[in-house]
């Protein structure tokens, strides 16, 4: 049975998501070449079968909570006959400190982490694994989304984007009319790539939330990366935590088209670009191990960051918040 503290972890979690989100994610192939779009409205309401007209209205059950994703979508290229499904529901059963997926359209589990769900389910339409993050970003109303999906260990496609919630979309015209506006930015926002200044070095800074393997919230932590770009393809980071986790390294990054290499001195490791959205694996000396997506939010560089800190596959600490970009130095750039 959950105890009060685990129950208030998935009821937490649900009030920052429920309502209606619209977002236009871009879809990828597993070379990281864009597909298309598609543009779902996102419900998450909590309610009986009865109530919202999907499961069984003769065994109603009032804990539960159903996410409801129809969507409209622009694709093309061999991926397309396997994604392009009109709508995707699933009712969401709070349990101890997790949300469990019971479908009829994926099935799985996610675990919250304050304003970050990380979780894996199947999604059924798809014939895929999925991993995915779902990061509230500080203003409460935005909302970064990953899913990168597997077949076995082979990943074949991904999409990812940014959500925005808008309660009064139905009756309120500025609503509707700043809701076109983000969703035609969104649109084009998915043909941008990660990519950072080949020619002015600053930082990156911000506040982070930090929870323990247990999902226990501990003291905040400051981050700073120092980058210093080196040519066209390779920078130098340098990347200092303080507070609730005390970790320092340097490294070099090598970019070649899509895929980033790091190469030591106190960082090894590889990550893959897939739109604004960098998926990371790192390993730092002394057995730490980073996995995590660092997201471009804008044309300034600030950053949505999610990292997981493990050592082998234990988890030790979940790290997530935005990251916002500065540069003393004056001059042309490569945006």
């Amino acid at each position: 049975m959950a105890t009060e503290k685990e129950s208030e972890i998935a009821a937490s979690w649900h009030a920052k998501v429920e309502g209606r989100w619209f977002g236009a994610p871009s879809h990828y192939d597993r070379e990281g070449r864009r597909i298309g779009y598609s543009q779902p409205r996102r419900t998450i309401l909590r309610g009986s079968e009865q109530d919202l007209g999907v499961g069984d209205p003769n065994t109603p059950d009032p804990e539960r909570v159903l996410i409801d994703v129809p969507a409209d979508l622009h694709l093309e290229g061999p991926l397309k006959s396997r994604i392009e499904v009109d709508v995707q529901s699933a009712w969401v059963r709070p349990t101890e400190r997790s949300r469990v997926y019971e479908g009829p359209d994926f099935f799985g589990a996610g675990y919250p982490y304050g304003s970050l769900t990380l979780g894996w389910v199947f999604f059924a339409p798809w014939n895929c694994d999925a991993k995915v993050m779902v990061q509230i970003l500080p203003d409460k109303v935005t909302q970064v989304y990953d899913n990168l999906q597997f077949v076995g260990e082979g990943l074949c496609s991904s999409l990812n984007g940014l959500y925005l919630l808008a309660q009064d979309h139905d009756d309120n015209p500025e609503t509707q009319a700043r809701v076109a506006a983000f969703l035609e930015s969104e649109r084009s926002g998915g043909h941008s790539l990660f990519r950072h200044s080949t020619r002015k070095k600053g930082q990156w800074t911000g506040t982070l939330e930090a929870y323990d393997r247990d999902q226990q919230r501990i003291d905040d932590v400051q981050v700073c990366i120092d980058y210093t770009p080196v040519g066209h393809h390779r920078s130098e980071l340098h990347v200092q935590l303080e507070g609730g986790l005390n970790h320092a390294w340097r490294g070099t990054r090598y970019r070649h088209d899509s895929e980033f290499f790091y190469e030591g001195p106190e960082i090894f490791g590889n990550a893959v670009a897939f739109g604004r959205a960098l998926y990371l694996r790192q390993q730092l000396t002394g057995g730490l191990r980073l996995v995590g997506r660092d997201f471009l939010l804008d044309r300034d560089y600030a950053m949505a960051v999610a990292w997981e800190f493990k050592r082998g596959h234990h988890l030790e600490h979940v790290l997530h918040g935005k990251l916002d970009w500065s540069s003393d130095q004056r001059g042309m750039d490569n945006r």
